[in-house]
């Protein structure tokens, strides 16, 4: 396997699990300054399982990239990675249309820089 493709399946996967963090355990203030949303909305009990539940997604996806790049047969790594970084870009691309533009540099790059990894591991 290239190391590329393993550095990147690393850092995204690293990502998606301080995401969680943030979504799940965080303080209100780094939600707030995180994810550009008012403070009142984030403190709203809705909002706080919305945001649990989604880190959930990002958890599962963190470890989902870091098994793929430690524990997946070889063989199989590629098709793997490039499922789950067209997953993470798909994401990305909407996250950063409907929530806040910065999640087009933070989730959605990594998301294409991955992607050249698999097709460079080829």
């Amino acid at each position: 396997m290239h190391i590329f493709l393993t550095v990147m399946l690393v850092l995204v996967g690293l990502e998606h699990l301080g995401i969680c963090y943030l979504e799940m355990f965080a303080s209100t203030a780094a939600q707030v300054k995180a994810f550009g949303m008012p403070r009142e909305f984030v403190e709203r009990k809705e909002t706080k399982i919305t945001l649990a539940n989604q880190a959930s997604y990002n958890g599962m996806l963190g470890v989902l990239l870091l098994l793929t790049a430690f524990i997946v047969p070889v063989d199989a790594v590629v098709i793997v990675a490039a499922m789950l970084f067209a997953f993470v870009l798909v994401v990305g691309i909407y996250g950063g249309a409907t929530v806040i533009k910065g999640i087009y540099l933070f989730q959605a790059l990594p998301a294409v820089i991955g992607l050249l990894a698999v097709f460079l591991a080829r």
